[in-house]
């Protein structure tokens, strides 16, 4: 048997059928869909987010100064509120002070004395006390205000 006499070899029959992209278009289709959500929920926040941002920065505050002390008199008084500073001289015991700090964040602090007697200071921000302090002839209270 010569090599044109033998049988031919096996029959691989038909092609397999071209396979169909639609289940790729499928995936495809939903993650573009979520891609485009995604984006969309991040423009939002953004924006939504940038909006509170700036309402914080640019808060004001209500600050109060409180001077008490064992002995009546009179008292020095200097206090701090962001870039507000002030000196008193001979202010009355008890001594109380409002102001608005108008920056959103900062320090804030008030330093008193006296001639004697026991003295104590406390610092109000947005009407919650933040700090207080108790020594003798002088007394200082000092805090920090964020947004």
């Amino acid at each position: 048997m010569t090599y044109q006499d033998s049988p031919a070899g096996p029959a691989y029959g038909a092609p397999p059928a071209k396979k169909s992209n639609k289940t790729l278009l499928i995936v495809l289709a939903v993650v573009g869909g979520l891609l485009l959500l995604c984006c969309v929920g991040g423009i939002i926040a953004v924006v939504v987010g940038g909006n509170e941002v700036k309402k914080k920065v640019t808060a004001s505050h209500q600050v109060r100064f409180e001077v008490t002390s064992t002995e009546a008199g009179s008292v020095s008084v200097t206090y701090l509120a962001g870039t507000t500073t002030a000196t008193l001289s001979d202010e009355a015991l008890p001594f109380s002070k409002t102001i608005t700090m108008k920056e959103s964040f900062g320090i804030v602090s008030v330093n008193a004395s006296a001639a004697s007697g026991r003295m104590s200071c406390k610092l109000f921000v947005d009407g919650k006390e933040v700090n207080s302090n108790e020594s003798d002839l002088m007394v200082d209270c000092v805090a920090t205000v964020t947004p």
